[in-house]
């Protein structure tokens, strides 16, 4: 077989040796081979017998381009996918996980690179991110979350009538770092002539057509996308429900306080849901639909609006619902006078970027990259976590879901 140069840049013909698992590898991507060489992989080529031949491994100083770099990790995906396949009883039967350790090797590069190269990525990272500049950061970041539903609206012959995410995450109070994630972020489609797991189907599709590095959903979360069919049979559960439960003047009373609470005690704030939900039948479809409704009516209350195409009458059955008065899952009332330290902490940093030496700037960037990517850096967490933090934060959140999902108690 002749082996020529578009033998190599033909990405089928490019293959790597992987050292740990002893094993040949194919690579799937689109980039030409000079720019698949990673420091733990050597590129082989077939001779005319299609034997395996060693070429001379990758040489970081002589190879590395930095918007070849960017440009392939635009498109990789290290986030781990966690696949559930469920048996009748709607319990997962197996779960597997698969995660891409590609871009993570990949971009390992990083910790070899001269001052000329560092000062490259410095570079690029930021005319990309608009980091460290916040503003230019969250921009950035719903702009490529609105191309990516277009794109996939586009392909999957969809209408796109919402788009919105969590006013209290990082994004939606502007101090968003590159790589951050986007809390609760739903899109609401209408479409025709499509199977039943069509919506579910576009979760996947979408996160996967997101730049990773700029935004990226929490781990082991995907975007919820719903249709407006979904949407309005979860109103009318819940006006079924509010019907069923004759609260008194009291009662609903306290549950406007509660929209304003601000501790970590879920339980207490979404009362209101709780007792709602118990009175529906206790079915994980039924409950889900109520739920996830009741976050879209909060998203639209109080939460960032990328797009809304709901029509007039439709928005205003929303407002006119009771969830709209009285839900509270998200908490987005409560903890909006509430920033996290470790938003804050980073404020600091972000302020003195500039004035930091092109070392240390690289040293932040690449922590960033790293985050993006699930590469554990002792120096992100130095400088951008709060761990602790984050674990008391939780609070009683996986008590309320249980409450929502499957309790027919009084509380």
């Amino acid at each position: 077989m002749n082996i020529s140069i578009n033998n190599l840049i033909n990405p089928k013909k490019i293959y790597a040796l992987n050292f740990g698992a002893n094993r040949l590898e194919r690579i799937n991507t689109n980039t030409p081979a000079i720019d698949t060489f990673t420091k733990t992989s050597i590129l082989l080529k077939e001779d005319e017998n299609e034997k395996a031949v060693k070429v001379k491994p990758y040489e970081t100083e002589a190879k590395f381009n930095a918007e070849n770099f960017f440009k392939r990790l635009k498109y990789e995906n290290a986030q781990a996918k966690y696949i559930k396949i469920y048996t009748d009883s709607q319990k997962p039967a197996e779960s597997k996980i698969l995660d891409n350790k590609e871009a993570q090797q990949y971009a390992q590069q990083l910790d070899n690179l001269t001052l000329k190269q560092q000062k490259e990525v410095i570079k690029i990272f930021c005319e990309e991110t608009g980091f460290p500049n916040l503003k230019k950061v969250r921009n950035n970041m719903e702009n490529e979350i609105l191309s990516a539903i277009h794109e996939l609206a586009l392909k999957e012959n969809f209408e796109i009538k919402f788009a919105g995410y969590d006013a209290n995450c990082s994004l939606g109070r502007n101090i968003a770092l590159p790589g951050s994630d986007i809390d609760a972020l739903f899109m609401i489609i209408d479409y025709t002539d499509k199977p039943e797991w069509f919506a579910g189907a576009m979760r996947w599709k979408l996160k996967n057509l997101i730049n990773q590095r700029l935004v990226k959903t929490p781990a082991g979360h995907l975007p919820e996308v719903l249709s407006e069919n979904f949407i309005n049979d979860g109103l009318n559960l819940a006006s079924f429900a509010f019907k069923s439960c004759n609260f008194s003047q009291e009662e609903l009373e306290k549950f406007r306080e509660n929209l304003s609470d601000s501790s970590n005690d879920f339980v207490k704030s979404a009362e209101f849901n709780i007792r709602l939900a118990q009175t529906l039948p206790d079915d994980i479809q039924t409950r889900d639909k109520f739920y996830k409704t009741a976050m879209l009516v909060e998203l639209i209350r109080e939460g960032v609006i990328l797009e809304n195409n709901f029509s007039d009458e439709f928005i205003n059955k929303i407002k006119n619902s009771k969830l709209y008065k009285y839900s509270n899952i998200i908490k987005m009332q409560g903890f909006s006078d509430k920033p996290k330290q470790k938003y804050l902490n980073r404020l600091k940093l972000v302020h003195d970027f500039n004035k930091l030496s092109p070392q240390e700037q690289f040293s932040v960037i690449k922590s960033l990259i790293y985050s993006s990517l699930n590469i554990y850096s002792e120096n992100y967490e130095n400088l951008f976590s709060n761990i602790s933090e984050g674990q008391d934060e939780m609070g009683n959140i996986l008590e309320m879901y249980d409450l929502l999902m499957h309790s027919k108690s009084e509380i």
